[in-house]
């Protein structure tokens, strides 16, 4: 009970909107928080609850940190859910959530706030799994919108002799980064690292792509690539095959932005 009240906790120190973008930048902090209905709710009653009941009354108290609710559409957890939510830097993260679980005096009073709809959001989950990512440096801003897919990959490493981490982090920001975006033209590509969470200390990929329609340009629907997909990644294939003989594990999941 101790670990899912302060999941609960740093879950909802995020607050936001779905109608407008997400600006995913450098240094910012990433959340991605695994949640799933009750079993005496349906997956239609749990969406209209976040979209037209739960996101307008966070928004009126944590107005300045953007918030989404993403349905896994691939993936070990396919027909769950994430919220997903951006804080523009680990300070202003910490405003609301100065340790993990332990929130500050203006979180606090927030939530209180937020009235039924906080006590209704507990009723209405049953389980959940976090991590705070910071924002490995990029070129640009990502934007995170309603219709999205949204591409994760949870990787692990083991690295090449005499490499370091700080070194695979410059190996994603000038080599990796800009070669997904030159040969995957209309996706955005970020990297993660584990800040808090289960996750702590580890990296994760982020890929978007406009709408599924986008998607399903690079993905068939058994999941293979398309020709399209094959043909960026033997465009990349120096770089790519460098990448793959460091990854030790890699999960990938699939959402649509919500």
């Amino acid at each position: 009970m101790k670990r899912i009240t302060i999941l609960l906790i740093a879950a909802f120190l995020i607050a936001g909107i779905t109608a407008k973008s997400q600006k995913v930048t450098s240094g910012a902090v990433v959340g991605i928080t695994q949640v799933k209905p009750a079993s005496d709710i349906s997956n239609e009653q749990f969406e209209k609850f976040y979209l037209e009941e739960f996101f307008p009354a966070f928004n009126k108290s944590f107005s300045s940190i953007p918030i989404s609710l993403m349905k896994m559409i691939k993936g070990k957890r396919m027909g769950e859910y994430t919220e997903f939510y951006v804080f523009e830097s680990l300070k202003e993260r910490n405003r609301w959530n100065p340790k993990p679980g332990v929130s500050s005096e203006e979180t606090k009073k927030a939530f209180e706030n937020m009235g039924e709809t906080w006590s209704k959001w507990r009723e209405l989950v049953s389980s959940l799994e976090y991590t705070d990512y910071v924002v490995l440096p990029f070129s640009g801003t990502i934007d995170v919108k309603p219709g999205n897919v949204v591409a994760i990959f949870e990787c692990d490493f083991i690295l090449e002799e005499g490499m370091t981490f700080e070194d695979l982090e410059q190996l994603y920001q000038k080599e990796y980064g800009p070669s997904i975006m030159k040969n995957f033209q209309g996706t955005q590509f970020c990297v993660f690292k584990g800040e808090r969470g289960d996750r702590t200390g580890k990296y994760t990929e982020m890929i978007v792509f406009k709408s599924l329609k986008e998607y399903n340009k690079w993905f068939m629907e058994d999941g293979k690539l398309s020709e399209k997909a094959k043909q960026a990644f033997d465009n990349m294939r120096e770089i790519q095959d460098r990448m793959e003989k460091m990854y030790s594990y890699n999960n990938a999941t699939y959402y649509i932005v919500l």
